[in-house]
């Protein structure tokens, strides 16, 4: 059902990115029946087969990259200035995830939803409670989602769903 994609990294690692060469999307979609999993302790990325199929008619067959990193508390910081439940404790577990066909960035997947599972090591999120989420655009504005947070891996990671990426 998932084809589960989960490198292992160097514990110091800030960044995965997972290319999936040209016309690999459209393989998964023809070969299989399964969703695509990209996961690390830098978070998850869960891509339905609707979004697959929905990246795979907007890239044109080009080589796919998903990126997962860890953000700079300093930069969402800025961004989230005026926002009053925004501690500076919150900022350290920022993630940003990105979706490129080629130096295109992939921002919508025709309305469905992807999931993704940001990391949070803060002891403050417990699990089975749901938190704010900011998402933030290139253009500064700002999207408050709400994520759940949820153990794996002997890990804490807020799961939220997300119908485009910023």
């Amino acid at each position: 059902e998932i084809i589960a994609i989960s490198p292992e990294m160097d514990s110091e690692a800030t960044s995965l990115e997972v290319t999936f060469p040209k016309g690999a999307v459209d393989a998964i979609l023809e070969e299989t029946k399964a969703s695509v999993s990209i996961q690390s302790d830098l978070g998850r990325v869960l891509l339905s087969r609707d979004v697959l199929t929905s990246i795979s008619k907007t890239t044109e067959g080009g080589a796919v990259t998903v990126t997962v990193a860890a953000g700079k508390a300093e930069n969402a910081g800025g961004l989230l200035k005026g926002q009053k439940d925004v501690t500076e404790e919150a900022l350290k577990d920022c993630s940003v995830v990105t979706i490129r066909s080629g130096k295109e960035k992939v921002t919508a997947f025709g309305g469905k939803s992807i999931t993704l599972y940001l990391p949070v090591e803060n002891k403050a999120f417990e699990v089975g409670k749901s938190y704010v989420v900011y998402q933030i655009s290139d253009d500064g504005s700002v999207e408050q989602l709400v994520g759940k947070c949820v153990k794996t891996g002997g890990k804490r990671f807020l799961e939220v769903t997300t119908t485009h990426l910023s």
